[in-house]
């Protein structure tokens, strides 16, 4: 078994989703074996609930983590969820494409803004139970294919 979670920093330095789908079916496939390899490939939550970017928003609250994007460089809300959209399509069709099993992060992405324990302090980042939230998500998804 395979676990791939790597999109969010391409995202962020600007590779396109289509760039960034066809280096995806390339790594997929030579993990994958010819079918030797069970691989399963998260996608991208929704990183317009992460509190790093909130804290860039006007009317941030106040405690939360700094804002670390140059002001000229803010994506909107809208531009941040169509750039989050195209890579999610580009992940299901790599996965699709090579046989992988998507573990769908971005479904349950509601649950951030409800789980501040969930993000480490940067705002960005899992935490400890961050990251043991998002394993489950991978281990429900291996059971349901085994």
């Amino acid at each position: 078994m395979v676990t791939v979670w790597l999109n969010v920093n391409d995202l962020i330095n600007g590779v396109t989703a289509q760039d960034y789908e066809a280096e995806l079916r390339q790594v997929l496939h030579a993990l994958g074996r010819g079918g030797q390899a069970r691989v399963l490939v998260a996608n991208t939550p929704d990183l317009a609930q992460l509190p790093a970017y909130r804290a860039c928003l006007p009317g941030a609250p106040a405690g939360g983590p700094e804002c670390l994007i140059p002001a000229g460089l803010m994506p909107t809300p809208q531009a941040v969820a169509a750039a989050v959209a195209g890579y999610n399509a580009a992940i299901s069709n790599a996965a699709k494409q090579e046989g992988a099993t998507l573990v769908d992060l971005h479904l349950n992405d509601s649950q951030i803004t409800q789980h501040p324990e969930w993000i480490s302090a940067d705002g960005f980042h899992p935490s400890r139970q961050g990251y043991a939230v998002i394993a489950k998500q991978f281990e429900d998804a291996y059971r349901r294919i085994s």
